[in-house]
């Protein structure tokens, strides 16, 4: 990981920060050039710096890319519906039926679809949809993330019905091994941070955490072996991030933050009936609880010193700064796990 790899991928970043929400539609190297013309083009040596940096990141071996699958399942303009994610759960909250969740994207809050469940013996079951918002409306992107419902007996296919058509639903069980503690992290886009990765991995496994989901859209290839790694050990699970198809009217640039909420959401439906607890974090996002710890270096010397652990540090901490970074919570001790957070 050499320093040369992270000045250019400083350099992305910079391009990727000019824009308000998802830049996939955004030519990185075009936007390279442009800079390097912008800020360089004056002085021939570090032009030729520049650009030779640029050369390396074309050709860096270890940049990975993973791309989602999706379903379009409506192209009207103006309007569309993209489905990311579809589970079927075995413990529904109806009398022989299972819930079906969908999660999706779309630019209208209406979902003008109805559920079909067929059996290969022409059995066929009809059931509405009800739609939810799946993240804040914030008002800065058009595109937004939804999650359907609707309730069917167990079938061998399930269809959504429109005015457009129908559309086969690629349906998958959710998650159903028992875990503690599931962290879902958000896509990682562009991300080269591999400390960062290590620390959070290993700290989150220290105070509980039995599963990391990570959502990946970019990353390099030498962390995504470390990734692989921990993967076969059954301590994170790697899935693809969500990328939006590409469209007249560029639907990339008016979804919010490389469609962190889809990737939430479908952590949270994959998981939510096998998980305990489930955590949304960031790779730079440390939790704390009060286990008992040996955490006793620097700042935290004197508190560990005292007797006292992470948490009653942090409140030390909050009760002589307001401002300190730190949300608590209540201790609780679920009946199907002696995990306390």
């Amino acid at each position: 990981f050499s320093s040369r790899y992270t000045f250019t991928v400083s350099i992305m970043r910079c391009i990727r920060n000019l824009f308000l929400c998802s830049p996939t539609s955004i030519s990185l190297y075009d936007g390279t050039v442009r800079l390097a013309r912008i800020f360089y083009l004056r002085n021939l040596r570090m032009s030729i710096l520049f650009t030779l940096a640029v050369i390396y990141f074309l050709f860096l071996p270890h940049i990975l890319r993973r791309g989602a699958r999706f379903e379009m399942i409506d192209k009207a303009p103006g309007s569309y519906y993209v489905i990311f994610s579809v589970y079927t759960y075995h413990s529904a909250t109806r009398v022989n039926k299972r819930l079906i969740s969908i999660a999706y994207s779309s630019t209208n809050n209406k979902f003008p679809f109805q559920c079909l469940a067929v059996n290969d013996s022409g059995w066929r079951r009809l059931a509405p949809t009800k739609s939810y918002n799946a993240e804040l409306q914030h008002g800065l992107c058009k595109t937004m993330a939804y999650v359907a419902h609707c309730y069917l007996p167990p079938a061998d296919a399930y269809t959504l019905l429109g005015t457009t058509g129908a559309f086969k639903l690629k349906v998958q069980p959710a998650y159903e091994k028992r875990e503690a503690l599931v962290v879902c992290t958000s896509p990682s886009y562009l991300f080269e941070l591999w400390m960062t990765a290590l620390v959070s991995i290993e700290s989150a496994r220290y105070f509980g955490a039995t599963l990391r989901v990570v959502y990946i859209q970019s990353i390099i290839s030498d962390l995504y072996k470390i990734l692989q790694a921990y993967q076969e050990e059954g301590i994170i699970l790697i899935k693809d991030g969500f990328d939006m198809p590409k469209l007249k009217d560029h639907p990339e640039i008016d979804s919010g933050h490389h469609n962190q909420a889809i990737a939430i959401n479908d952590c949270l439906n994959q998981f939510k009936d096998a998980a305990d607890f489930i955590i949304v974090a960031d790779w730079d996002d440390i939790f704390l609880t009060g286990f008992e710890s040996k955490l006793g270096v620097g700042a935290l010397g004197p508190a560990y010193n005292k007797g006292l652990n992470v948490v009653d540090f942090l409140i030390d901490q909050r009760s002589k700064n307001s401002t300190t970074g730190a949300f608590l919570f209540e201790w609780m001790k679920t009946e199907r796990s002696d995990m306390i957070v």
